[in-house]
């Protein structure tokens, strides 16, 4: 795990799930050991299997960008191709351990694209977050913000 420094560089730090999430879980200890533990389970959102098999029959290649370790990152995307099924596997990945970079700091961004050996102008970048739009607009990306837990 990693945290943010001011530059925006990763950085290993083992315990950061405990730093971080442990005071915002006083009554249950374990909530950050268990976060971890579960990680690779976490639920898609119902429509992710259908739209990602969807984009890959119609050809597009598909990359992840993440703030997560190598191996939290990893460990999900693996659960997000199982469930999508259909021998489906992402072409790309780009982790914060990986680029050196947190997003929304455009190198996180523009790393992908040297993984998928892609131009920004190229990429449509679907944003899960506020941040995701600015840090992949900066890296010259095209960027549609899927806002599905309405946060603006």
């Amino acid at each position: 795990m990693g945290k943010v420094d001011p530059s925006g560089g990763y950085r290993k730090e083992s315990g950061l799930a405990r730093a971080v999430l442990g005071p915002h879980f006083w009554c249950w200890s374990s909530a950050p050991d268990e976060l971890l533990r579960r990680w690779s389970q976490l639920e898609l959102w119902p429509e992710v299997p259908e739209v990602l098999a969807r984009l890959r029959y119609k050809g597009f290649r598909i990359g992840v960008v993440t703030n997560c370790s190598r191996e939290l990152g990893l460990a999900a995307i693996h659960n997000v191709e199982q469930h999508t099924g259909r021998g489906f596997r992402f072409d790309a990945a780009m982790t914060a351990e990986d680029s050196g970079f947190y997003k929304p700091h455009r190198v996180a961004y523009e790393s992908i694209l040297a993984e998928m050996d892609v131009g920004a102008g190229d990429v449509l970048f679907v944003a899960g977050s506020a941040g995701d739009v600015q840090g992949a607009t900066d890296a010259g990306m095209k960027v549609v913000w899927h806002n599905r837990v309405g946060l603006a």
